[in-house]
C-alpha cells in the first residue's frame, strides 16, 4: 500500500490529485504478473481514499477478473468506490481459446454491464465520468486484427445513445 500511494502521491503532487484516475487491473491467475491484492476492491479504495484521486472503471478488465476468479461482476463493481468515478471504459471481452482478450466486439454480456454501469450513472448513483470511451480494435499489429468497421458502425451508435439518454 505505501509503495502505491507513494507514486500516486508523486503524481498528485506535480499534477494536481483531481488530474489522477487509477485503474482497475486485470487479474489472471496467480502465475500471472499482477498481484492479486491490487484487485480487491477493498484495496482500491483505501488507496483512492488515501491519495484522493479518481477511479477509471474499465468494465473489461471487472469482467475478465471476476470470470479468472468466478465472481460476480456485478457485485465485484458494486463494491468499487464509484462516488470517485472519473472515467469510464467499455468494450467486449472474448476468450480466445488460451484466455480473455479485451478490445472485442460487444457480446449480449458486454452490453448488460455496459447498460447496467450507464443506468447507474444516469440516475446519480455513481459520480458522472468526464469520459466514457469505447475501447474496441485499435491500430497497429496487436489491434488491428480485431478491428472492423461494421462492428464499430454497430456498436459505437449504440453506446453514444447510451452515454447521451437523458
Amino acid at each position: 500500500m505505501k509503495n502505491v500511494t507513494d507514486d500516486i502521491n508523486i503524481v498528485s503532487e506535480r499534477f494536481g490529485a483531481d488530474r489522477v484516475i487509477v485503474e482497475n487491473v486485470i487479474y489472471r491467475s496467480y502465475e500471472g504478473n499482477m498481484l492479486k491484492p491490487i484487485i480487491d476492491p477493498n484495496i482500491i479504495t483505501q488507496i483512492i481514499e488515501e491519495t484522493k484521486c479518481g477511479l477509471l472503471l474499465d468494465t473489461a478488465h471487472a469482467q475478465m477478473t471476476c470470470r479468472y476468479l468466478n465472481k460476480d461482476v456485478f457485485d465485484y463493481v458494486s463494491q468499487l468506490p464509484l462516488q470517485n468515478l472519473k472515467e469510464l471504459h467499455i468494450t467486449g471481452i472474448q476468450h480466445d481459446g488460451n484466455r480473455y482478450r479485451d478490445s472485442m466486439p460487444m457480446t449480449r454480456a458486454d452490453w448488460e454491464l455496459a447498460e447496467w454501469a450507464l443506468e447507474n450513472v444516469h440516475n446519480g448513483i455513481w459520480s458522472a465520468p468526464w469520459a466514457v470511451s469505447f475501447e474496441y480494435g485499435g491500430v497497429g499489429p496487436a489491434f488491428e486484427w480485431r478491428t472492423e468497421s461494421h462492428v464499430l458502425a454497430e456498436q459505437v451508435p449504440r453506446l453514444q445513445r447510451l452515454v447521451n439518454r437523458k
